[in-house]
């Protein structure tokens, strides 16, 4: 059920179940709380007409990553390319999957959550139990840019943002700027100054 959050797009997310199957696991829930309601970009990863289907969606606004792997009556063993995520981020895989013993029959509770870190170029294995799935919120980790040259490109991008926004702003008015920086806002003039990675003030 967690992986429907993802491979269903819809605003109006409810649980499914009665509210004393998730206090019996509390992990469960903690997906639902973190699932985005809207998504900026969808990519259907694999999927087999009746069998299996694997979405990777960006929540809107942010830089977490979902992905949601929903099968049949049968189970399956994929493994999944992480292509769609940021190249230049690592990210915290926080998974749901089904355990040894899941079955929707037998065991429909069975799962088990687990952590890893994970990049672009990692693949990860994805076992879907029979009437299965499974569910993983990838959080960023790192700041978009690693190397020296690509700190000194992010940095150049920063600068000629905060001019710009400056030039078109008015006085004592700068805008929250997340489009190159990993961290929050704070001192407007030493980023027009050019020290990196100092943020604009954000709007009053």
């Amino acid at each position: 059920h967690l992986a429907l959050y993802v491979v269903l797009s819809s605003p109006t997310q409810m649980p499914a179940h009665l509210p004393e199957h998730y206090a019996e696991h509390p992990d469960a829930l903690q997906f639902i709380r973190d699932a985005a309601l809207d998504w900026e970009e969808s990519h259907v990863l694999n999927g087999e007409v009746g069998e299996y289907v694997t979405f990777a969606r960006k929540a809107r606004g942010t830089e977490e990553w979902f992905l949601g792997s929903a099968g049949g009556e049968q189970a399956h063993d994929l493994r999944v390319e992480l292509t769609f995520l940021d190249p230049a981020r690592r990210y915290r895989a926080e998974i749901y999957r089904d355990g040894d013993r899941a079955h929707w029959k037998t065991a429909p509770f069975d799962f088990v959550r687990e952590t890893r870190e994970v990049t672009s170029t990692d693949t990860l294995p994805v076992h879907l139990a029979a009437g299965g799935g499974q569910a993983i919120r990838f959080a960023p980790r790192a700041p978009p840019f690693l190397g020296s040259r690509g700190r000194a490109r992010g940095a150049r991008r920063h600068r000629n943002d905060a001019k710009q926004h400056a030039l078109r702003m008015p006085r004592g008015r700068f805008p929250s700027c997340t489009r190159h920086c990993p961290r929050p806002a704070n001192n407007a003039m030493n980023t027009y100054a050019g020290i990196f990675p100092a943020h604009h003030a954000p709007l009053p």
